[in-house]
């Protein structure tokens, strides 16, 4: 605004710095110019048409309208794991605590023990040790104080209720999984470890 009434109301500005006036739009106009020729050449180099070939790559053609498109994986195939070992073991002894293991429990829809589980594993004898429980013989130890709380782990077994047969079944069947995913040097440090307690 003070651009405009310097102008009107002063002549004598605009005679004396009119050749500056003119340097000035001068040199605006030539940046103008210079800076859209230098956009220009950027554009160019950078555009969307230009393609380069990569020998290295093969070009794979296009799947046609009738034929399903499939995807290869190409990533190096994952070896297969070790299949698990093979072990043998017999059963020596089966020993609940609070009951004898071919009588049962006093209620069987309501107990909760601890199993001691005797193998000779390589000529050696391996004890495991489980608690085998319905739910309601676990709540009845804590609603009676014997447990604060519960910790459910491998070894222990949850069962409806008392079945001999099923129960020493899946026990001896946990042991047969457990020692086959264990390593064999593992397992020989097992059992060195198993005769050193026993």
């Amino acid at each position: 605004m003070s651009l405009v009434l310097a102008v009107l109301y002063e002549s004598n500005w605009l005679r004396e710095d009119g050749a500056k006036l003119f340097f000035f739009g001068a040199c605006f106009l030539a940046f103008l110019v210079l800076a859209r020729w230098a956009s220009s050449r950027s554009e160019s180099s950078y555009g969307p048409a230009q393609m380069h070939e990569h020998p290295d790559i093969p070009s794979t053609p296009a799947p046609s309208a009738n034929e399903p498109e499939t995807f290869e994986d190409d990533s190096d195939e994952e070896e297969p794991l070790p299949p698990a070992r093979s072990v043998s073991f017999t059963l020596r002894t089966v020993q609940f605590k609070s009951f004898d293991v071919e009588v049962g429990p006093p209620d069987r829809e309501s107990f909760c023990d601890e199993v001691s589980i005797n193998l000779n594993y390589r000529s050696h004898v391996m004890p495991w040790i489980f608690t085998v429980a319905t739910p309601k013989g676990m709540a009845a130890k804590i609603s009676h104080g014997e447990w604060e709380s519960a910790f459910l782990r491998p070894e222990v077994m949850i069962v409806p209720r008392w079945d001999h047969d099923m129960i020493i079944a899946d026990l001896v069947q946990r042991i047969r999984t457990e020692l086959e995913s264990v390593p064999e040097e593992v397992a020989e440090d097992e059992v060195t470890e198993a005769e050193r307690s026993s």
